[in-house]
């Protein structure tokens, strides 16, 4: 199966205050995570649109694939680097092949991102 990832809105950032500076991790059948994008980070601030380039980022698996969105704000401060946990999704092996409807992601620091996928053989 393969999961594609096609688009991301931010609905609104971590704190509502500030751009969120995102990455996903990508962990499919419980292998090695994936990081997108591979280096650095995407701002996302209320109404920001990612569209993923080459018709989105293909994720094969059999089992199940978890994504994790990740809030990276702090390169300045060294000390206080470490990134803030947003929200995953969790895809199964038994999900639905074709396009799905654009899902909504909501975490308690107030951070709201609709993601666009699909799944195909």
């Amino acid at each position: 199966m393969k999961l594609t990832i096609t688009n991301i809105t931010c609905d609104n950032p971590c704190s509502g205050i500030q751009d969120d500076d995102l990455f996903l991790l990508i962990q499919a059948d419980g292998g090695v995570p994936m990081r997108y994008p591979v280096a650095g980070t995407v701002s996302m601030g209320a109404g920001d649109e990612m569209t993923l380039p080459d018709g989105g980022y293909v994720i094969d698996y059999s089992y199940g694939v978890v994504v994790t969105a990740w809030d990276r704000d702090s390169f300045l401060f060294k000390s206080l680097d470490s990134p803030d946990y947003l929200f995953n999704i969790s895809i199964g092996a038994g999900s639905t092949v074709g396009d799905h409807t654009p899902f909504t992601k909501y975490n308690h620091n107030g951070a709201e991102y609709t993601f666009t996928t699909s799944i195909s053989q």
